[in-house]
Order: C-alpha cells, then structure tokens, then sequence
C-alpha cells in the first residue's frame, strides 16, 4: 500500500519534468547574417559577416551560426519581425546584420547586434580597414 502511496504521490513531479522536457531549449547563440556589400554584387568585397562568425568561434563564444547556415537575406537593416523570425527558427538570443562599403582602397564596416527576442538594436559597431586582409 505504501508503495502505491509514494507512486501516486510522485506522478505530479513526473508530469512536470515530462512536460517541462518537452518544452523547447531556450534560445542561446549569436547567428551572423550575410553583410549586405555596397556596391551590390561587388567581387573584391570579402564575406566579412562569415569572418565575423569565424572569429566569434575563435573568441569563445560557444555558439555561433554563421551566414551559410542562417540562411538569412544580406540586409543591414531587416525589421524587428524579421530578425526575431531569424531568431526563432535558429533558437539564437541574437542576430548580427550589416554592411560592408567600399570606399577607395578601404573598406567600411558597420554591424549592428539585434535582440532575438525583440528584434531591437543593443549594440553598434562602425568602423574602417584599410585592406580587407586585416579582417582575417
């Protein structure tokens, strides 16, 4: 009798971790889009949103999803809705968009660290290289 005491009075925590097993992994990653490049197109223009997820995974950071995987257009500047649709479909805490400009010799740089979660901007980098090897 005891027995089946102590195992009806455990069905409710096994509901509860079946249930909560069952419920998906809390989104956790950076995923790295396809910079859009300017001019459009432009061949001696590197992937640098695939640098960037390379050197994210060489950083540390323990999951990182680069622009081959995402799957996510080259756009610097996809809505709130988008980015969280990215988010949701690759389970990431956030996604970087950006653009690459060739300007001269060098090459601008401008990333943008959105919210998966929102959507929103937390964070901007803009910079400049003067060679596209000093990326890698």
């Amino acid at each position: 009798m005891r027995r089946i005491l102590r195992l009806w009075l455990c069905m409710p925590l096994l509901a509860i971790a079946s249930a909560r097993a069952a419920e998906p992994a809390p989104a956790s990653g950076i995923g790295v889009a396809e910079f859009e490049r300017v001019p459009p197109g432009s061949p001696d223009i590197p992937d640098v949103g695939a640098l960037l997820a390379d050197r994210l995974g060489a950083l540390g950071v323990s999951r990182v999803v680069g622009p081959a995987r995402l799957g996510a257009p080259a756009s610097a500047e996809p809505t709130d809705d988008e980015v969280k649709g990215i988010a949701t479909r690759g389970r990431l805490s956030g996604v970087v968009v950006g653009r690459t400009v060739r300007n001269g010799g060098a090459l601008g740089i401008e990333a943008r660290l959105r919210s998966g979660a929102q959507g929103i901007s937390v964070g901007t980098y803009v910079g400049e290289v003067a060679r596209p090897e000093e990326l890698a």
